[in-house]
């Protein structure tokens, strides 16, 4: 008997993010890669850290002005401003998208807590399921 494996697609992209010192949505270039995509994961790491402390909650978005959530909120205190370059801040579960996501832009919503300075730069991997 012949046993057939249906194969799974996996995607990787990094992008920068630069986090200000007020609430933003970021818009990235960078898009939903396929058909009913599914964010597995966005991993977030310290590139350039702040001035100051403080700390942000992000959360995925896609669509034209990233009104759109793939990901729930993190907590609060998901991204601290002022951790070393090369820290590891935390993973991010996404979840699907619907067909007609495919193409859509990429955005990550950020809510700050605290004094922030600018100059807050993240390396964001993200992993899709195709």
């Amino acid at each position: 008997m012949r046993k057939s494996v249906t194969g799974t697609v996996i995607t990787q992209n990094t992008v920068t993010l630069a986090i200000g010192d007020v609430d933003q949505t970021n818009l990235l270039d960078l898009v939903v890669p396929g058909p009913n995509a599914v964010l597995r994961q966005a991993s977030f790491t310290t590139k350039t850290a702040g001035a100051t402390t403080g700390t942000f909650s992000v959360q995925i978005m896609r669509g034209p002005a990233g009104a759109v959530a793939i990901s729930a909120p993190s907590a609060a205190t998901f991204i601290d401003a002022d951790l070393v370059t090369g820290t590891i801040q935390g993973q991010l579960d996404g979840g699907p998208t619907d067909g007609a996501a495919e193409g859509d832009r990429l955005a990550i919503k950020t809510v700050k807590t605290g004094t922030v300075s600018t100059g807050v730069i993240m390396l964001v991997t993200f992993i899709w399921i195709l």
